[in-house]
């Protein structure tokens, strides 16, 4: 028996009430004793956290209806942000020794992954001037035409990038983070 988990599914069923057109949570005597022991304890140890937690409120209690909850706006948040799937945030660092990409992190974790898309975008933001842009994403096209294609990469795609790249030291971390993701795929 999980009191959260079980409390939490019980707000959920609430919740779902109110686009049914219910504003309250009503159970009766006769439902009530019609459940086994364990049910009717899990139960109403459920509506007790979720009152505890003021994601509910006492409603309308009277003789033959011993539970009356209505739902409260923190719970009704509590259910929509569990609902809402957060984006991915892309993390960039850059600075004139190293550049760092990731995706997502969690504890002393870094799990990276750059796309071309996602390069292009570092490319930009990193390099202000348009010539020197320019220049390295016509140096860059052919390695990611290869790439998209599915095409092997060969010796010497990058080489007419160096002389340019050079002056963008930061750039080819997160260079070989997309030329690694790519590899690592096939």
């Amino acid at each position: 028996m999980n009191i959260h988990n079980d409390a939490m599914d019980l707000l959920r069923y609430i919740y779902d009430g109110l686009s049914e057109g219910y504003d309250s949570y009503n159970v009766s005597e006769d439902k009530l004793e019609a459940m086994s022991p364990n049910d009717r304890t899990s139960f109403l140890a459920s509506v007790n956290y979720l009152k505890q937690e003021n994601f509910v409120k006492p409603y309308a209690e009277y003789k033959g209806v011993p539970v009356s909850v209505k739902i409260t706006s923190k719970g009704i948040k509590a259910i929509e942000k569990n609902s809402t799937v957060q984006p991915a945030a892309n993390i960039i660092v850059n600075s004139n020794v190293s550049g760092i990409v990731g995706q997502n992190i969690t504890g002393n974790t870094i799990n990276q992954g750059l796309s071309i898309a996602d390069f292009q975008a570092i490319l930009q933001a990193t390099i202000s001037d348009k010539q020197d842009l320019q220049k390295i994403q016509e140096e860059l096209s052919p390695l990611f035409k290869r790439m998209e294609i599915g095409s092997p990469l060969e010796k010497g795609l990058l080489s007419s990038a160096k002389e340019h790249l050079e002056n963008y030291q930061t750039m080819y971390g997160s260079l070989l983070q997309v030329i690694g993701s790519y590899l690592l795929a096939k």
